[in-house]
């Protein structure tokens, strides 16, 4: 029969029936009971009768075998043993579960409930179990009732379910970067546009701001909050894998003034901003992220303390890691590093919170208020960058995140791409080629600006028609990536065709199409990323024209041929 093949079951129907079995060979009460005996060893789960009061009076194999394997004393796997008392006893994380299952027994012995059944935990040092647990009261007895208990191991069948949850949901995280991927590559090309035109002509303004003192300073403001927005689309872009970062030596002290400058305008007047900078020293590493990892862990402090208000504390100052920072950073390497604190006096965490905080997508906060993302995020930039990252924190007393970056020797001079000195050439003449008006006008004046001659059309296709009628008639060509009709690589290409010598340079604001691989494939000597000031254009049209992209000197001397004017 089915129902006879169900291992939890079995048991009951034996003991029911066990009196009944037609066989002649079962006759005597011993054979019967031997028989009995084997039927519930060969058992799976594991079983035991319970007389009215809850004391064991026999146990199956499985049961025994089970007790021993987990060192239970002698006494734990023999008859007569109070089963109700060790699960009122119990103690640890499950001795709620022992305690619901033990009332649930008392319950079925005394008629009050005809069955039970339970999952439940039953975790010791060593490994994690789950069991399925199963009272069911023996026939011809009035309450109080002997009752058998089966407690089947499922652990395979939750471990299965869990790992199958685990897998959805990392499929649903990637989903969603992939979503965020999308819409980031469908905006970087516009946005970046947009962002050069602001950084482009504020630079511009810049190099003839030295005769206007009282605008220098806010000019300087935009040409800042332009940068920062360029890093943080391609942060974006970097986090959505569509784009890689540069990194380089990075002055923290610079940028945690920056971030604090702007939190102290966007934070209520009841959170304090207290600033303690002790350290001058620089890392490698992309500022982009190091500006996203202090934001991110200063909007985190401000979630903590909205409601009451009260301190946030920056910190940044040398130490030295040796053997007396294993225990906190057991990954790291001895030597110099820079130590950031950031903290809190908010709500603080519990120890179940303050564990998963860097799980991605792990929140605290109601929907719609955080994306669970910003730690997960800080904890990905410390740890690409070689460093280590505690937090200490107790409810109602507040966080604190510590981050170790490995520091290097600061650099005798800070070039400042925006006021880098651009040295003139001669003459040199360029095509220019873009679809939007203002990149047009902003690069012939930052081109002309240098010395260079330029003409400028807003058509890929006019710009083949002109270059096929006067293939000699320009040192360099620059084209933007993404335009209608004839993108910039297909330009290259058909260039490429008539003049394979000729230096090309590629600028885009974001496309999938091209990097700087695929650029050098096609013979791009340069490919510049939108926005840009006018030193990183120059300097790209430099390297172009001297045939490295490696150059760091400037380029002098006029083209080997002649050139007619624009």
């Amino acid at each position: 029969m089915t129902e006879q093949q169900d291992s939890t079951h079995t048991n009951l129907l034996l003991i029911r029936n066990g009196l009944d079995i037609p066989d002649r060979e079962t006759d005597r009460t011993g054979n019967r009971a031997r028989l009995l005996r084997a039927t519930l060893d060969a058992l799976t789960a594991h079983v035991a009768v319970l007389d009215e009061t809850g004391m064991i009076l026999t146990v199956n194999k499985a049961w025994r075998d089970f007790a021993a394997a987990a060192d239970a004393k002698p006494e734990a796997v023999s008859e007569g043993v109070d089963y109700l008392g060790v699960c009122d006893s119990a103690t640890g994380d499950d001795a709620p579960l022992a305690r619901a299952f033990g009332a649930a027994v008392r319950d079925v012995i005394h008629g009050r409930s005809d069955y039970f059944e339970m999952e439940y935990p039953c975790h010791d040092d060593r490994e994690k179990r789950w069991f399925v647990g199963r009272v069911t009261p023996l026939p011809g007895y009035s309450p109080p009732r002997k009752v058998v208990t089966s407690h089947l191991n499922i652990t395979d069948r939750v471990v299965m379910e869990k790992e199958r949850d685990r897998l959805e949901e990392q499929l649903r995280n990637a989903q969603k970067l992939e979503a965020v991927g999308t819409l980031a590559g469908g905006i970087a090309h516009d946005f970046n546009n947009i962002l050069s035109a602001v950084i482009g002509y504020t630079d511009l303004l810049l190099e003839e701001a030295d005769a206007y003192p009282a605008i220098r300073d806010d000019l300087e403001e935009i040409a800042r909050a332009g940068m920062r927005a360029r890093d943080l689309v391609a942060q974006l872009l970097s986090f959505s894998r569509q784009a890689r970062t540069e990194t380089g030596p990075v002055q923290i002290y610079l940028l945690v003034k920056e971030a604090l400058k702007m939190l102290r305008s966007a934070l209520p007047s009841n959170i304090e901003i207290v600033q303690e900078i002790q350290s001058f020293a620089e890392i490698t590493a992309d500022p982009g992220q190091i500006h996203q990892l202090l934001m991110n862990l200063c909007t985190n402090a401000y979630q903590a303390m909205r409601e009451d208000g009260g301190v946030l504390t920056v910190r940044l100052e040398d130490v030295e890691v040796d053997a007396s920072h294993t225990l906190a950073f057991p990954d790291l390497a001895p030597g110099p590093y820079q130590r950031l604190t950031v903290s809190d006096t908010g709500v603080g965490m519990d120890e179940a919170t303050r564990r998963r905080i860097f799980d991605p997508y792990f929140t605290t906060r109601e929907k719609g208020e955080g994306s669970g993302l910003g730690l997960s995020v800080v904890h990905g930039i410390v740890r690409t960058y070689g460093g280590g990252i505690t937090v200490d924190s107790r409810p109602g007393k507040g966080s604190t995140f510590t981050i170790l970056l490995p520091a290097i020797k600061a650099r005798e001079t800070a070039v400042d791409p925006v006021a880098e000195t651009v040295p003139f050439p001669v003459n040199e003449r360029i095509l220019f080629v873009d679809d939007e008006p203002q990149m047009l006008r902003m690069a012939r004046q930052m081109l002309q600006k240098t010395g260079y001659r330029i003409d400028t059309l807003d058509s890929s296709l006019k710009a083949l028609e002109q270059f096929k009628a006067d293939p000699d008639g320009y040192d360099i060509v620059i084209s933007d990536m993404t335009m209608p009709g004839l993108t910039g690589d297909r330009l290259a290409v058909e260039i490429l065709k008539i003049r394979p010598d000729l230096p090309m340079i590629l600028c885009t604001g974001f496309s999938e199409r091209i990097d700087e691989d695929r650029a050098a494939a096609i013979g791009v000597r340069k490919l510049v990323m939108k926005p840009f000031v006018r030193a990183e254009l120059v300097r790209a049209v430099q390297d172009a024209l001297a045939g490295s992209k490696g150059t760091d000197g400037p380029v002098s001397g006029a083209s080997t041929r002649s050139a007619g004017e624009p």
